[in-house]
């Protein structure tokens, strides 16, 4: 029996539709695509870390969406584990 590529991009788009519909998958964030170059035009684009709030950019937004996926899927891991354990001693630590 072979799978074809098709049938394996089938299946996927179909969980992901599933996964979508109960609310369980969240896309990653869309970043609209610059129309020109927009330089930096004081020397304050900084001061956000330290004094007023400024907007994140886009390596910020993929970071802030990467590391908040990977602690979704830690505790899935740990939950899982934490079911599977035998020993007392190891499933309270």
């Amino acid at each position: 029996m072979k799978i074809k590529i098709h049938d394996t991009i089938k299946l996927y788009n179909q969980t992901i539709d599933v996964l979508l519909e109960k609310g369980l998958y969240h896309r990653p964030p869309n970043l609209p695509i610059p129309v020109g170059i927009d330089f930096i035009k004081t020397e304050n684009f900084f001061d956000g870390f330290f004094n007023d709030r400024r907007t994140l950019n886009g390596p910020e937004i993929s970071n802030v969406f990467f590391n908040l996926k990977k602690s979704i899927i830690t505790k899935g891991i740990i939950t899982g584990f934490c079911q599977v354990v035998h020993q007392k001693k190891h499933k309270e630590s």
